[in-house]
């Protein structure tokens, strides 16, 4: 490691936050180092300094100012009811549509599984492409184009 990257965990190394082998490391690198040593004597010194001052007590109207600042913050009981209904109202619209496509789709597959006439039955059941498949659609769209040849 070199100094750049020991700096960067000298506080952590000061609080004993560091995993076992980068404390190593680091403690390894400060008996080498003397600038590193010295950076870590200026940080203890902030730490000692920071701990000497007497702590802060809020003023008696924080405490007031604080809660009507987060009531005014609050969305409104209308705003959090829109919050939660625009995702239900979506999600059943959703609902709705794959109902409905569900719906019509089995009808018109009992339509195609019992055609009117007779003869159709017989048709289609020599057919070796369903009817309305994306295979017929292919097969319909490929015999209208003629070959380059017979142009």
């Amino acid at each position: 490691m070199n100094c750049r990257d020991i700096e960067k965990w000298l506080s952590a190394f000061m609080d004993g936050e560091l995993a076992p082998a980068r404390k190593d490391a680091v403690a390894s690198h400060l008996g080498t180092c003397e600038a590193c040593r010295s950076r870590l004597a200026e940080w203890e010194a902030v730490w000692r300094a920071l701990d000497a001052l007497p702590a802060a007590a809020p003023s008696p109207a924080f405490r007031g100012r604080l809660a009507a600042r987060i009531h005014e913050t609050r969305p409104a009981a209308s705003e959090r009811l829109e919050r939660f209904l625009i995702p239900v109202s979506a999600a059943a619209v959703a609902l709705l549509g794959f109902w409905i496509g569900y719906i019509a789709g089995g009808r018109q597959a009992a339509a195609a599984q019992f055609p009117e006439s007779a003869e159709a039955v017989y048709l289609d059941s020599f057919s070796s492409v369903p009817t309305a498949s994306l295979g017929d659609v292919y097969l319909s769209l490929n015999n209208a184009i003629e070959p380059e040849e017979t142009r």
